[in-house]
């Protein structure tokens, strides 16, 4: 009771304090966060090894400012990828640096993009899941990131469904206990519903929330909230091992949308959502002006004054930052 009482009273000091009238400017928010659900580590291309791995260990030591006691590390690159080796090797290495705080996650996609020379070399399918077995083998691994970004829709092409199925299956004979899927929806928000490559966000949120209830043994992580535009198919539909991290989508919550938003989050349960940062600095405020069109203004809210800039009371942001985020961990680690 008396570190709810700490972390309430922290809290009240902080939205007194906010400087909303000029939001251009570095937050100085230290808002306690148990977990970090969404964190992407990996090797940069034009460094060694030991400096990839020595400016990833240095930024993530940036986070601790925001008071984050917990990491998920999100392997930067897919098991289809050439540099997936090293990539889950740097995961790999930082989990075994401090097993207590991090825990390591791998990736892999339903569809490589073919088309683009960059990822030509990609392995197929089939063997980009051996090799996700492989990363999972490793200690403090213990999450496995599904990307869709470019890839198929779950909710309308078999192909699709036939590849997610063929994972998740191949991972139940892993007999891991807890393991975790982190999803990456596609998102097709910004096209037309009528284009070709146009992905219903509910149809989308229901199809993985099916999955959820057919393989009760594992969680699933949707993140980026589906962009909040997939909410409304989960108010009724969603199961208890189904989870949405706040990355991004939580910067919304400054703007016109915050209360339609924070709406949704309530009718399909506060419980179900988890901090996620995807890289961005819980408590930094930036200013992009520069990136703006002519003349206009634009800036990006830290993820922290976003949320205390939304209607959500100060016990549902403890139960968002910290109380979720907790259970989570704890039941990953049983």
């Amino acid at each position: 009771m008396k570190a709810i009482s700490l972390y309430l009273g922290i809290l009240f000091s902080l939205s007194l304090s906010a400087n909303l009238e000029n939001p251009y400017f570095y937050d100085e928010i230290d808002l306690p966060i148990f977990l970090d659900s969404h964190y992407h580590f990996g090797s940069d291309s034009r460094l060694t090894y030991a400096e990839s791995y020595q400016n990833e260990k240095l930024e993530l030591q940036q986070f601790y400012k925001g008071n984050i006691k917990k990491f998920f590390l999100v392997s930067d690159s897919f098991e289809q990828s050439l540099n997936h080796s090293e990539d889950t090797k740097l995961v790999h290495e930082m989990v075994q640096s401090n097993p207590s705080k991090y825990i390591g996650v791998c990736g892999v996609q339903l569809q490589p993009e073919f088309n683009n020379p960059e990822y030509s070399q990609f392995l197929d399918y089939k063997s980009a899941i051996e090799e996700l077995k492989n990363c999972l083998s490793l200690p403090g691994i213990k999450g496995v990131k599904l990307h869709f970004q470019h890839s198929l829709c779950l909710s309308t092409q078999e192909e699709a469904k036939a590849r997610f199925e063929y994972l998740i299956t191949q991972m139940k004979k892993l007999d891991r206990k807890n393991l975790f899927f982190l999803i990456h929806p596609k998102d097709t928000s910004f096209l037309e519903e009528t284009a070709e490559d146009y992905c219903d966000p509910n149809a989308e949120a229901l199809e993985i929330t099916n999955y959820a209830k057919k393989f009760k043994n594992f969680d699933f992580i949707i993140a980026h909230m589906l962009g909040y535009q997939g909410l409304a198919a989960l108010e009724t539909k969603i199961s208890d091992n189904v989870h949405l991290d706040i990355s991004v989508t939580i910067q919304k919550l400054f703007f016109k949308e915050g209360k339609e938003i924070t709406e949704a989050m309530r009718k399909i349960g506060l419980k179900h959502f988890l901090f996620g940062s995807d890289n961005w600095a819980p408590n930094k405020t930036f200013d992009n002006r520069h990136f703006a069109p002519e003349g206009g203004k634009h800036f990006e809210p830290s993820p922290l004054r976003s949320i205390m800039a939304s209607d959500l009371s100060k016990e549902e942001i403890k139960t968002i930052l910290w109380d979720n985020g907790k259970s989570f961990w704890n039941k990953i680690n049983k």
